[in-house]
Formats: structure tokens, sequence, C-alpha cells
């Protein structure tokens, strides 16, 4: 089963609490596990408990909006992806939907790349 980290920024408003919960919701819980930080992350250490996420992740998706590089957080999460080497795939905010739309099989991987829906990929 492939383990997703979702890594996004609220600080331009254009993520919402209640947009997450659909993303999650749409994801076929016996295909993928996720991990959204807002929604999943229930430490006391907050920031140590998404760096332990994302090293047991075998993919990266950013949700791409205006505000995205200029999240210190967003940038922590995209150098320790790199230095883990986990791949990693930016998306823009409108095209989260259809990424979610086309999860039919597991390997999540080919989905994007079939899909050409990533914005970019990070090379690792």
């Amino acid at each position: 089963m492939s383990k997703v980290f979702f890594s996004y920024t609220r600080r331009d408003n254009t993520i919402t609490k209640e947009f997450l919960k659909k993303l999650k919701n749409d994801i076929p819980k016996d295909k993928i596990e996720t991990f959204i930080d807002l929604l999943d992350n229930k430490s006391s250490k907050k920031q140590k408990e998404v760096f332990n996420q994302l090293s047991t992740s075998n993919l990266m998706i950013v949700i791409q909006t205006d505000s995205t590089y200029e999240s210190e957080w967003v940038n922590a999460e995209l150098n320790l992806a790199k230095q883990k080497k986990i791949p990693t795939y930016i998306l823009g905010f409108k095209d989260i939907c259809k990424f979610v739309n086309s999860i039919k099989v597991d390997d999540l991987e080919n989905v994007l790349k079939d899909k050409n829906l990533f914005l970019r990929t990070i090379n690792i």
C-alpha cells in the first residue's frame, strides 16, 4: 500500500480544513494511506511528527497555491523529501480534484504520470 504525504500551506486561505477533509475522504483508504497534518497529527510534538510521517512515506504531493514557497514548513518538507529521495509531485490546487478522481489503481506514481496532472516533479 502506498503512503502519501500531502504538503500544503494555509497561509493564503486557499486550502481550508473542509477541503482537506474532502480530499482525505475521497482517496480510497484500501489502496492509499495518507498523512495530512491538520487532520492526522495528534502528537504533542507536531513538527517532529510531520517529519516522521514524511520520512516513512513513499510519495509526497505538494498542493501548490500562491503562497506555497513562502512557507518555511513546505520548504523544510521539500528538503527532507529530497534528502530521503521520496518522489515528490507538485499539483496545482485546481488539479487536485482531477487527481483524486483518477485514483483507481495501486500504483500512484503511474497515475500521476499517465494523467499528466502534476505541474512538475522534483528531481532527486
